[in-house]
């Protein structure tokens, strides 16, 4: 996943048109938020609040495209529609536990992987 989650971002900072140095500043930037995302994120399952899901769920979402991060883009939509699908009632499978435990995994390996990336860059 690592390797494809840099390759993703070196093509959008291509797109972008920035060097590294900016490159890093954006990373550098997103690893200051993402995190506290991601604990939102779960904190809001483990309450029960749609709410403050969706919310975050849409903050992340946005922040991980800015940087071309698409597989963490499409999980965050995959359980954004999740939590469409039983926007009035929590749904008694534990179908947005599991997605909510799956997405803080993968967005806390997306996480690490580019803080390494920034530290190489250092």
């Amino acid at each position: 996943m690592s390797d494809q989650t840099l390759l993703h971002l070196r093509r959008r900072l291509q797109v972008l048109g920035v060097g590294d140095d900016i490159g890093r500043a954006l990373v550098l930037a997103y690893l200051e938020q993402a995190p506290a995302y991601v604990d939102a994120l779960v904190n809001a399952v483990a309450r029960r609040d749609v709410l403050a899901l969706r919310r975050g769920l849409h903050t992340l979402r946005g922040s991980s495209a800015n940087l071309g991060l698409d597989d963490l883009v499409t999980r965050c939509k995959r359980m954004r529609a999740l939590v469409d699908d039983n926007a009035r009632d929590w749904p008694a499978d534990d179908a947005l536990d599991r997605g909510a435990r799956e997405l803080a995994l993968v967005a806390r390996a997306t996480i690490a992987t580019l803080a390494a990336w920034a530290e190489r860059r250092h």
